[in-house]
């Protein structure tokens, strides 16, 4: 039996700890801790960054008691760490991802055979698709430490189209720029039942990048649109210093359909509507490449990962 420490983030450790525990594991799940008396307790502990946010701290006191650190892909693309506005060497024992194309994106671990394509647990949560009454859309913006100007230019956009849109944003966001607007806690546990609840009910889904959310809708072939707007750093109200660019203008999947201008948003939205199959056969592939629908129990596979290693 090995005793577990769980750092979690927006309920990614809830089903994976408990899952351990039923199979005998003592396992504690908690936001923070104290990294040097969590290394004297715990045989290994499972993050999902490595970062300031405390991830740092936490691999040096486990590696100084000589123990093992796991870490997991926390959202689509992102592992913190290959992007900026951070970037460094990653120092986890074992790298959970959960596609091959992540394995490929890791451009900051020098010993590749630490990666460990595991499937993405979040696929075996997806409900199933409901058809509503109308044409329903789900607005997804970007999140960051303040509002960003593309966020609100797609908002005000969508709000022009004869269809029900509904937005799901955070705290950061200025809920009265977007329509019928639904706010979560990205740390919280209701967050992401929230977002696969509005997804099974979703016609189409806007972006303006492509995140978890916009992976997800792939996965249950929902036509995704990203208002691919994002201006150069210098001409970015809130940019400036922090590399927002950076890290939101990186490469869109093809199973997205792509918009380079907002004069052209709702017309793309509406041809997608019109042909919702155009993209299926790009989305089924990121479905496997980037979410590993292919991998049967991913669950199983993290399990696998922490207990081996």
């Amino acid at each position: 039996m090995l005793k577990i420490l769980f750092i979690e983030f927006s309920d990614l450790m809830g089903n994976i700890a408990l899952k351990m525990k039923e199979k005998g594991h003592e396992v504690v799940v908690a936001e923070k801790c104290n990294p040097k008396k969590a290394s004297k307790i715990f045989d290994k502990v499972v993050i999902w960054h490595e970062g300031k946010q405390g991830g740092e701290e936490i691999v040096k006191e486990f590696h100084n008691q000589g123990k093992k650190v796991i870490l997991l892909q926390h959202g689509y693309k992102g592992l913190c760490g290959n992007h900026e506005p951070e970037v460094y060497e990653l120092k986890s024992d074992a790298v959970c991802v959960w596609g091959e194309k992540m394995k490929d994106r890791i451009n900051n671990l020098s010993d590749k055979s630490k990666i460990f394509i595991t499937g993405c647990w979040l696929n075996e949560l997806i409900l199933p698709r409901v058809k509503q009454e109308g044409i329903n859309i789900v607005y997804f913006p970007a999140h960051f430490k303040t509002e960003l100007d593309e966020n609100i230019l797609t908002a005000i956009e969508l709000k022009k189209l004869n269809a029900s849109v509904v937005s799901k944003i955070l705290s950061c966001h200025k809920a009265e720029f977007y329509p019928t607007p639904i706010i979560s806690d990205r740390s919280k546990k209701y967050h992401l039942s929230t977002v696969l609840q509005l997804l099974s009910v979703a016609d189409l889904v806007v972006g303006t990048f492509e995140g978890t959310p916009e992976m997800l809708a792939q996965v249950m072939d929902i036509p995704v649109v990203i208002s691919n707007i994002w201006r150069s750093q210098d001409k970015m109200s809130v940019a400036v210093g922090e590399k927002v660019w950076d890290f939101y203008h990186r490469d869109i999947d093809k199973g997205c359909a792509v918009v380079k201008g907002l004069k052209d948003l709702n017309k793309t939205i509406l041809q997608e509507l019109k042909n919702p199959q155009r993209l299926s056969k790009e989305r089924k592939e990121v479905a496997i490449n980037e979410a590993g629908v292919n991998i049967k129990n991913p669950l199983e596979e993290i399990i696998k990962v922490i207990e081996e290693i």
